[in-house]
């Protein structure tokens, strides 16, 4: 095959040079780079060896966009004769894989010999259908006015097929091939995290993670070898795929699945396989794998005919509505991996339903462990064959998981499965796209003579193969402005009718805004694309709800406006996964602006750009801007013009900051989402935001934000299933985010402290918020009383916060080890919560840590680090060189001069220097010191002990540093004016930070009496717990804004003003997205005899009568 083909392309090259007459300005063919936002797309159209021959011609240019991710090098492209250039302005063949963003289309003619002549663009397009997604970028090549002939040409590689209707260049074998290897990986991750079982499917080798399919197959044919060896896992049973469809994904999966020990079966002996576990009259072996190759005949059967048992291929295509799919029932349940490779159209049965799923289901209940447990669905067609299939996944996060009823079913749907193999794709590509004469055909087009027949696009020859322009002339969706072809017709459904009313929509939208210019509103649409990247989500069908595809706010209405902007205010440590969920919306432009450079750096890093890229890479813009300043939010500052710029403000700015950013925000017309508390200030703002049109929503992330959510929908929930009947009586909520256990475990320091420190904590959020937090006062009611801590108190009501409602299995050993501390004001939430605040025996809101936090905490506060004001002036000896080999003794002796600054107690040198532990510190000048109860010369007291830590240079989280530095473990000092708070939140945020591989978690629960409402979250390697669990509701709120999602369900006045997250429509909005996020609350009920002293009050109330006895 290969050796024809090199025959066929050397044949074509010497005919055009016999035919066409040499030119001075040769035909120039770009190749594009795929848009960066892809970061799995390495493929390319043509490889260097393809256009050799052509470069050496001399009819043709070729100019590749340089690329460092694509497959081939640029060097490699190079070395056959291409020229590499960004610019591929003079390109008039452009080819790529993906379509491009809508920008980088470029639509002027380009001048060859003399005459300007239009360009042709090759792609995969995703236009067609008239995918409302991708509506803009067909609008590209489109003109109003019939005579606009210079338009470039869309060429579409899907609609290239032979006479038959048959695809001639595609990916499906390649997909096959690389989902089947996915979707048995997924399968070894799933046998090990759901049963604990480490099957030979775990060392599948991801398909990104060789060089060619040559090291795959040799790496899972070794997997072959362990399962004859070991066998698939005996409480399993036997191992049975089922590989769906007979086309060149199917054709794929099976050769793939070819290097396993297989044995093929068929539908009617599935059954004795799972049941009976036998096989043709002997025992099945669990060394070998079963697959089953289902024809549509054996599960599709018909419904006006119950009784009918032939199947005709023929009446089926002529009756779809006739038949029904038994495959749930009869196959499904069977099966131990499902690879669907079945395509599907509407008005033909689904393979699988909703419904049929479910049935499914309740069958599978029968079968023993592992049956139908993941489905790779190498098809990808969302809300498709498999109507339970809710989005397509990427290569980075392949699967997510679906709950039905107690099942839960893994998902494999990546939807450029072929990119996971970009050599051996892209040299099939490009060998057909060459040897099958469709780039000589293009080429053609331009160097013989122009062709004047009203039926051939611009520049069709009449000299060219009359088979390949013919395929051609099937393949172009557009040219000369107009939709070309079939695809001009007028018909109901028709891509013409689509254009049509696209472009009525987007008229319609101008000049509404023009009748409503500067009023602010909300956005009525956003974008789904299909191949858009998606964190793993968890959808819930249970048996009682209906499926709406339209339902779910990750995939949102398709556009039919321009962009929507939002800017987003601030580059800590939450804002990463805030722009990473954003970022993902193709409708949407973000412009992050704030005052440190550096975190801006580390942000767009972090999302895989560099600033000075970004915004043409990805529509995400990074600007380095004082938001502090009034200067800059005056008319003509660049803070108040960017608000103006955008459509929706976040601000994860400092609380103190969030008022001012309001009030510009009222002024320009332009709604507001904050996570934070709504402040009195805030509060005041309201009726100047309804009167201007806004909405400013606060309390949107964790705590506030989820917990509110939860609360709510919990208690009227509750409220509405007794009818009205239960009172509640007691309401406690404990929030908080946590180093997880294995950091209070393992090595010790010098100091005897795990990698947590002596506060048993590390930062994931603001420092300087965490110890503002702590310096609140409090009120709440407990046991009928009501409690009061004053402003810079800190107390600990509970020594074992948890209680009884702790709903994660790693998290039950560490019951005891919590303490919870009172947040702010509790006694207004009952208005929020729908609670009668008189009739509360116990109302509380509070923040878990772990034990010995508040104390600590407390004694910091009393040393005077925890003081906002005044600012002290410290001289510091120059800390800022890395490679000075004095700097640990010059930290430690700079941050002892901070310490005695503030506390007022003198450091003996010489103690510091040679002791490990506190034996610097007079143990009599400390706060509380007893000499009643304390050794005055037993140095181990704790306070003391955690003071020699934090002042220790060789204590704290390791971090990366350039090579030939040394790591201290005490940030650098400058000689400032600053506060002492200020300068202990920079200490704790340098010794106290994440490091490598290490993860928080939030947890998140609220008791009501019995009923119970729990959230843990754990950190991942790229962002921490409460980065997401604060970042993404953020995001999910915003876009809902965004999208006009925020109203209410049966008044047509839209919800303004100052508001958190109460109202049912921002709530549901969040909890729905939390979910699909993978973030979602858990509840339970738990009955307990009154007064038996184990529900979470009565151990609350228990704590706080101990210390008051202790007192």
């Amino acid at each position: 095959m290969t050796s024809i083909i090199r025959l066929a392309r050397r044949s074509s090259l010497r005919g055009i040079g016999r035919n066409i007459a040499t030119v001075a300005t040769p035909l120039v063919i770009g190749l594009r780079r795929e848009d960066p936002s892809r970061i799995w797309e390495r493929r390319v159209p043509l490889t260097p060896q393809s256009i050799r021959n052509l470069v050496e011609s001399g009819q043709v240019e070729f100019h590749v966009q340089p690329c460092s991710r694509r497959i081939f090098t640029d060097a490699e492209y190079v070395e056959m004769g291409a020229t590499i250039d960004s610019d591929l302005s003079k390109a008039h063949i452009i080819l790529g894989i993906k379509e491009p963003r809508v920008e980088e289309i470029l639509v002027d003619p380009v001048p060859l010999h003399g005459i300007m002549r239009p360009r042709t663009y090759m792609m995969f397009s995703h236009t067609a259908k008239g995918q409302e997604y991708n509506m803009p970028l067909l609008d590209k090549f489109l003109s109003s006015k019939p005579d606009n002939t210079l338009l470039p040409t869309l060429i579409d590689y899907e609609l290239l097929t032979d006479d038959q209707g048959k695809r001639t260049l595609a990916f499906g074998f390649h997909a096959g091939l690389a989902g089947t290897l996915l979707s048995l990986h997924t399968l070894g991750q799933y046998h090990l995290e759901k049963f604990g079982m480490a099957t030979p499917f775990l060392y599948t080798p991801l398909p990104q993670s060789m060089p060619g399919l040559q090291e795959l197959r040799k790496a899972l044919r070794s997997v072959g070898e362990r399962i004859q060896k070991f066998g698939t896992g005996e409480q399993m049973g036997p191992c049975i795929i089922g590989v769906t469809g007979s086309g060149n994904v199917a054709c794929g999966c099976l050769s793939m699945l070819d290097e396993l020990p297989v044995e093929m079966v068929r539908v009617d002996e599935l059954e004795d396989l799972v049941l009976r576990r036998t096989f043709r009259g002997g025992e099945a072996s669990l060394k070998k794998v079963y697959v089953v190759n289902p024809l549509p005949g054996e599960y599709l059967m018909r419904i006006d005919e119950p009784k009918s048992q032939s199947f005709s291929r023929s009446h089926y295509y002529a009756n779809p509505s006739s038949y029904d799919s038994a495959f749930p029932t009869l196959i499904a349940p069977y099966l131990t991996l499902l690879l669907n490779g079945a395509g599907w159209a509407p008005g033909f049965p689904r393979l699988m339903s909703d419904k049929g799923l479910r049935a499914g289901v309740e069958k599978v209940r029968q079968m023993g462990l592992g049956r139908f447990g993941v489905v790779g669905d190498i098809s990808c067609d969302p809300y498709g064959g498999l109507e339970f299939l809710t989005h397509a996944t990427t290569l980075s996060e392949p699967y997510y998981k679906l709950k039905v009823d107690t099942h839960e079913l893994w998902i494999q749907s990546v939807d450029i499965l072929p990119a996971s193999l970009p050599l051996d794709a892209s040299t099939h590509f490009s060998q057909g796209l060459v040897g099958l004469g469709y780039l000589e055909g293009l080429i053609r087009r331009y160097l013989e003579p122009i062709s004047t027949s009203a039926r051939s696009p611009v520049n069709s020859p009449a000299l060219v193969s009359q088979k390949v322009e013919d395929t051609l002339h099937r393949a172009t969706i557009a040219s000369s402005g107009q939709l070309f072809g079939r695809f001009a017709s007028v018909q109901d459904g028709g891509l013409a009718g689509k254009v049509e009313a696209y472009r009525a929509g987007l008229l319609a939208h101008a000049s509404a805004n023009a009748s409503s210019a500067g009023k602010p509103g909300f956005g009525f649409v956003s974008g789904y694309e299909s191949n858009s990247q998606h964190v793993s989500q968890t959808r819930s069908m249970s048996s009682g709800s209906a499926t709406n595809p339209t339902s779910s706010s990750l995939i949102p209405p398709t556009p039919r406006t321009p962009k929507k902007r939002i800017l987003l205010l601030g580059s800590g440590m939450v804002a990463g996964p805030a722009v990473l969920f954003m970022g993902r919306r193709p409708d949407v432009d973000l412009l992050i602006a704030s005052n440190d450079g550096g975190e801006l750096e580390a942000l767009a890093h972090s999302q895989g750009y560099k600033m000075e890229n970004s915004k043409a890479e990805s529509g995400i813009e990074f600007r380095q801007v004082d938001v502090g300043d009034e200067s800059q939010r005056n008319e003509g500052g660049e803070v108040r013009e960017m608000i103006r710029g955008v459509d929706v403000v976040i601000s994860l700015l400092p609380v103190s900051l969030h008022v001012r950013i309001a009030e510009l925000c009222i002024e320009e017309g332009k709604h507001l989402v904050t996570a934070s508390y709504i402040s009195p200030e805030m509060r005041a703002l309201n009726d100047r935001a309804i009167a201007a049109n806004v909405l400013l929503l606060n309390e949107i992330g964790l705590d506030p934000g989820i917990d509110h959510c939860s609360a709510i929908s919990l208690l009227e929930r509750i409220k509405s299933e007794s009818g009205g009947k239960k009172q509640i009586k007691s309401f406690v909520s404990f929030c908080g985010g946590l180093p997880a256990p294995d950091l209070l475990q393992g090595d010790l320091d010098r100091h005897g402290y795990p990698s947590a420190g002596p506060l048993l904590y590390k930062f994931s959020w603001s420092p300087r918020g965490v110890l503002t937090a702590a310096l609140n006062g409090a009120r709440y009611r407990l046991g009928g009383e009501e409690v009061v801590v004053p402003g810079v108190g800190i107390d600990a009501p509970s020594s074992n916060s948890t209680g009884g409602v702790v709903h994660d299995e790693r998290l039950k050993a560490m019951t005891g080890m919590l303490e919870g501390l009172p947040n702010r004001n509790s006694v207004p939430y009952a208005d929020m919560y729908g609670l009668q605040s008189q009739d509360m025996r116990t109302l509380l809101r509070g923040t878990l840590r772990y034990k010995g936090f508040s104390s600590l905490l407390s004694f910091f506060h009393q040393m005077g680090m925890m003081q906002t004001s005044p600012s002290i002036h410290f001289d510091f000896l120059d800390t800022t060189d890395p490679n000075d080999d004095d700097k640990g003794a010059n930290l430690e002796e700079a941050w002892l001069n901070y310490y005695e600054k503030v506390s007022q107690i003198p450091i003996d040198r010489v103690l510091f220097e040679t002791s490990p532990f506190a034996k610097f510190v007079d143990m009599k000048l400390l706060p509380g010191y007893d000499s009643d109860k304390v050794d005055a010369y037993k140095f181990n007291h704790e306070h003391a002990k955690a003071l020699g830590w934090l002042l220790d240079s060789r204590t704290g989280t390791k971090m990366n540093i350039q090579k030939g530095q040394r790591w201290w473990g005490l940030p650098a000092l400058d000689p400032i004016h600053c506060a002492p708070l200020d300068l202990f939140a920079k200490l704790l945020a340098h010794k106290l930070r994440y490091g490598k591989n290490e993860r928080d978690m939030c947890e998140d629960s609220e008791d009501e009496e019995i009923h119970t409402s729990s959230l843990v979250v754990y950190g991942s390697g790229y962002s921490s717990a409460m980065a997401r669990s604060v970042g993404i509701p953020v995001a999910i709120a915003a876009l809902a804004v965004l999208d006009g999602a925020v109203e209410p369900l049966y008044s047509a006045i839209p919800i303004r003003g100052v508001h958190g997250p109460g109202h049912a429509s921002i709530r549901e909005c969040v909890l729905k997205g939390m979910e699909q996020a993978d973030i979602g609350m858990k509840e339970g009920v738990r009955r307990v005899k009154v007064g038996d002293g184990s529900s979470l009050e009565a151990k609350l109330v228990a704590g706080r009568q101990r210390r008051a006895r202790a007192m």
